[in-house]
């Protein structure tokens, strides 16, 4: 007898003299029930080996050590990968620091097994970053076995070094740690790379610094009086940090080869001759400078200077008697690679400036401009509502800095970003605010411990404008106890994530206030 047959995945039907048809149903529904149901039996043969498969390889992990050998090759490129050598020339002066990999992270992972210390003693570049801080003479042997044993297991690469003496014990002592350490050192000096002094710095090392014929970083930091620093030698230095009281730093006994170049407490005047004459640079910050040593202003007066190669320019702007040179900036240079410009502002240095000049200065400024810093500009500062406006508005700025500045010059910025009469959005670009500290809004600016509700409301408006154009936004708070917005503010935040899919993030503290899995205790509804 000849039967139908149908087939579960195609639904065609073929004569098969050996399959049995049940009978068809009355029902669509029970049909494909029974349709269903032959699946099952022709799917279930085939998942049951996986089932089973799967069972054996619990059982397996189960018997079998979770960590398996690997090739101390393998190892040894993971530990340098989880080991990142770190920057000692830009330690503490990162805004806003990432996570920094341990220097000693080596010495924790050799001390995991035998074989591992193995691994690690037989990778030089694990042993090329040296981090030395003590606050006592009494820590000298153990620092200075560590310091012997880096400078053997890295064999002949290039060393990087930041030593930190901190405390009053150092004062009396004329070695870096010990002899032994600093000869050591005085054999391998070309060897080192990069050199960070801070604190306590004996003044035999800086008369060596000279002889570091590799030298290519150097970083100075500290509070005591430095009689002489001379560099000439140092034929390769690219990056200079002086945040010291040096007495002479003449022009001659610098390598023109600098690219970076950071002063503090160097006199304002010589700032303006390094700047003026050191035209391979392509970052220069001048904060906190000390008073004018000499006049060497005239020669700059009647040119006009173009820094070519210059991409990240910081100024601090004083008052009287120093804003000539403060003036010189303003009406003097041009920036046409500007990318990062950083104003600093003491004593109310910018309550006297010219508005034309201070405008014009604003509209020169290149469209390459990306971020916007400010340090201390007061609740009186002439930037207040002087600063956006002014500012072409297809300039490609993506970020604004603030520390220590008044709440009214941050209300200022955040008005200023808005569209007005139907123009374009100012700044286009822009998609990230970082605040780090606030000043009250009076004459005597003290540390403000909260962001007030016309603050959140500004963000808000400048927000609904933006998020049509923009994808991403961060507004970031730090060193602010409170964020007095209200609860209606936060709100509005959220309809934009939610209805608009903007990609917001509020931060305080680290915390995103938007976020449901953070919760931002220190937010005031």
């Amino acid at each position: 007898m000849t039967s139908k047959a149908t087939c579960p995945y195609c639904y065609q039907t073929t004569a098969d003299r050996n399959v049995f048809l049940m009978p068809s149903p009355q029902s669509s529904a029970d049909e494909i029930a029974h349709i269903r149901a032959e699946m099952r039996c022709i799917d279930n043969p085939l998942f049951k080996p996986h089932e089973e498969r799967a069972a054996l390889l619990r059982c397996l992990n189960a018997v079998r050590s979770s960590t398996r050998v690997l090739f101390p090759e393998i190892l040894s490129l993971i530990f340098q990968h989880a080991s990142p050598a770190p920057d000692f020339f830009l330690e503490e002066g990162n805004v806003w620091p990432e996570h920094e990999p341990n220097p000693s992270f080596h010495l924790v992972v050799g001390s995991v097994s035998s074989l591992w210390r193995e691994i690690v003693d037989s990778t030089p570049n694990l042993w090329t970053s040296i981090r030395v801080k003590t606050r006592s003479v009494q820590h000298t042997r153990r620092w200075t076995v560590f310091l012997l044993k880096s400078f053997e297991k890295s064999r002949s690469l290039p060393i990087d070094i930041a030593f930190l003496r901190i405390g009053s014990s150092w004062q009396d002592s004329n070695h870096l740690f010990s002899s032994e350490v600093d000869e050591v050192l005085l054999k391998n000096c070309h060897r080192i790379r990069s050199l960070r002094l801070s604190h306590s710095i004996p003044l035999k090392w800086i008369s060596t610094i000279p002889g570091l014929t590799g030298l290519r970083d150097l970083s100075i930091q500290s509070s005591q009086f430095i009689p002489h620093l001379s560099l000439l030698s140092n034929s390769l230095l690219n990056r200079l940090r002086v945040e010291t009281p040096i007495r002479p730093l003449f022009l001659p006994t610098i390598p023109t080869s600098l690219t970076v170049l950071r002063l503090s407490h160097v006199p304002i005047d010589l700032c303006m001759q390094f700047l003026v004459n050191f035209r391979e640079l392509v970052e220069f910050r001048c904060y906190y400078p000390a008073p004018l040593d000499h006049d060497h202003t005239t020669s700059v007066l009647f040119n006009q200077i173009s820094l070519d190669k210059l991409e990240v320019f910081q100024w601090t702007f004083l008052p009287e008697p120093f804003d000539s040179l403060d003036h010189l900036i303003l009406t003097r240079f041009e920036f046409p690679r500007l990318k990062t410009l950083s104003f600093v502002e003491l004593l109310g240095a910018f309550h006297q400036y010219d508005e034309a000049v201070l405008t014009d200065f604003l509209r020169r400024l290149p469209l390459t401009l990306k971020d916007l810093e400010f340090y201390g500009i007061e609740h009186l500062s002439f930037l207040r509502d002087r600063l956006i406006p002014h500012i072409r508005k297809e300039t490609q700025v993506i970020s604004i800095f603030l520390r220590r500045c008044s709440e009214s010059f941050l209300c200022d910025i955040l008005s200023g970003l808005l569209r007005t009469n139907g123009g374009p959005i100012p700044l286009l670009h822009l998609n990230k605010i970082l605040v780090e500290s606030c000043m009250t809004n009076t004459e005597q600016a003290k540390v403000s411990d909260s962001l007030r509700r016309l603050t959140g409301r500004y963000l808000v408006e400048v927000l609904q404008q933006r998020c049509d154009v923009t994808d991403q936004f961060t507004f970031a708070v730090a060193f602010v106890s409170c964020l007095d917005w209200g609860q209606d503010t936060v709100d509005d935040l959220r309809r934009l994530v939610d209805e608009k899919g903007l990609g917001l993030r509020v931060l305080h503290q680290g915390v995103d206030i938007l976020s449901d899995d953070d919760q931002d205790t220190s937010f005031a509804a």
